[in-house]
């Protein structure tokens, strides 16, 4: 397993009690969908290792995860694993429907402005803390549109088409310099 086939879960940011519990802060938009992971990936020393979780406890109105992972049975064992970055295969994602999407999905789609037309391929979403933002390539230059509801018109998965509705005046300001 390889991260290019996974998705970046979150980060154990320390020990929970002294029976080797973790927390796991849970880089994800609802927490209550991984409640039930069965296992989950541990990036050590640049390699996926896998981990079957005994116990996942979600705290209420947290981003965080108290988990008892099999085989971390002690404090110093678990601590070890502190920094870790956490992954899943990216099958295991929640499905999701009409304008909702992931990040990395999109990469690769036309970009399509509801007035302009054809923009160019997406290559990326930055995502800046509350305010990512869509990268596209515009022949020669770049074009970053919030991620954002208002902007996004409609996605459209079988054709690989993002449309959005541009504020005005952003797109000019971009490719007119």
């Amino acid at each position: 397993m390889d991260t290019k086939d996974c998705f970046y879960v979150g980060l154990v940011t320390k020990i929970f009690g002294y029976k080797g519990e973790l927390v796991i802060f849970l880089d994800v938009d609802n927490p209550d969908k991984y409640k039930e992971m069965e296992s989950i990936f541990l990036l050590l020393e640049g390699k996926l290792v896998p981990f079957f979780i005994d116990k996942l406890v979600l705290r209420p109105n947290s981003l965080e995860a108290i988990v008892a992972l099999q085989d971390v049975c002690t404090a110093e064992k678990a601590k070890t694993l502190i920094g870790s970055e956490a992954f899943l295969p990216e099958h295991f994602l929640p499905h999701l429907e009409g304008e909702e999407f992931y990040f990395h999905e999109i990469e690769g789609y036309q970009a399509i402005d509801a007035v302009m037309g054809p923009l160019g391929r997406v290559v990326t979403v930055l995502d800046f803390p509350g305010n990512p933002v869509i990268q596209i390539q515009v022949g020669l230059k770049e074009l970053l549109i919030p991620a954002r509801n208002e902007f996004i018109q409609q996605l459209d998965r079988q054709n690989k088409k993002l449309i959005i509705r541009n504020a005005d005046g952003l797109i000019d300001l971009y490719l007119n310099e």
